[in-house]
């Protein structure tokens, strides 16, 4: 999450699809940009993203991100994280 990135968006216009766009396409969780976005003060604080931002990363992602068709991309990231975190060489 670069700083340069996140301070350059307009946070009180910001759509929610949008910004899960980009949770998706970083690979990161609402946890770790809220902390992010804290860490960076004021400028990138607006209370309908931190609110948002409270949601599990899963549930945040089935109401806002425009999913592709096809298998249900966001599960599939579980589960290639779940098999990940559980190998021997971690």
């Amino acid at each position: 999450m670069p700083e340069a990135e996140l301070r350059s968006f307009d946070w009180q216009r910001l759509s929610l699809p949008v910004l899960a766009e980009h949770l998706w396409e970083w690979g990161i969780s609402t946890q770790a940009l809220s902390v992010r976005l804290r860490s960076l003060g004021p400028r990138t604080r607006c209370r309908g993203v931190a609110a948002a931002l409270t949601l599990k990363t899963q549930t945040f992602l089935r109401r806002h991100w425009a999913k592709p068709p096809g298998p249900d991309p966001i599960t599939l990231r579980m589960e290639l994280a779940a098999e990940h975190s559980a190998s021997p060489l971690n």
